[in-house]
C-alpha cells in the first residue's frame, strides 16, 4: 500500500511535500479533520476544546483553546443565574469564536500546505506581507 500512497502523494501534494513522502520509508497518513458544531451546550451537557471545534493544527490552537473554553464557562456561569440562560449565551459566543478558528485553520492550511510556494525566493518584505495576509482571516 505505500506505493499507492506515494502515487496519490506525488499527485496531489506541493512539489516539496511530495518530495518528502517519495523520499521516506514505512510511509503512512495521518488524518486531519476540521469542523464546526451549531452549538457548544444541548441542556446541560457542553463541549469544550476540539470537540467543539476541530480547527487544522496549523491554527496553533489546540491547548489554548481548551483553557478557553473552561475559563469562559466559568466566567459565564453565576449562582444565582439562569442556568439554561447562561449556558445557550456561553455556546453562542464559543460556537462563533470556534467557527471563525476553523475557518482560520483552514486558510493557514491552504496557504502554507496547498498552495506551492517559492519560499527561497521570498524577500523579508515579501515573506512579512504573505504572513501578514495568511494571517488575516479572509472573511469572503
Amino acid at each position: 500500500h505505500e506505493s499507492e500512497l506515494k502515487a496519490l502523494a506525488q499527485a496531489a501534494l506541493p512539489s516539496p511535500y511530495a518530495d518528502i513522502c517519495m523520499q521516506s520509508q514505512d510511509t503512512f497518513v495521518q488524518a486531519i479533520y476540521q469542523a464546526c458544531v451549531p452549538h457548544y451546550a444541548a441542556g446541560r451537557i457542553c463541549l469544550l476544546g476540539d470537540a467543539g471545534a476541530l480547527a487544522s493544527p496549523v491554527s496553533t490552537a489546540g491547548a489554548l483553546k481548551a483553557m478557553d473554553d473552561a475559563l469562559s464557562l466559568a466566567q459565564a456561569l453565576t449562582p444565582a443565574g439562569d442556568l439554561d440562560a447562561e449556558l445557550m449565551a456561553w455556546s453562542d459566543t464559543r460556537c462563533a469564536e470556534g467557527n471563525y478558528l476553523s475557518r482560520f485553520g483552514q486558510q493557514r492550511a491552504r496557504a502554507m500546505i496547498l498552495q506551492d510556494k517559492d519560499w527561497g525566493g521570498m524577500d523579508a518584505d515579501s515573506f512579512t506581507a504573505w504572513f501578514a495576509a495568511v494571517n488575516t482571516l479572509d472573511e469572503g
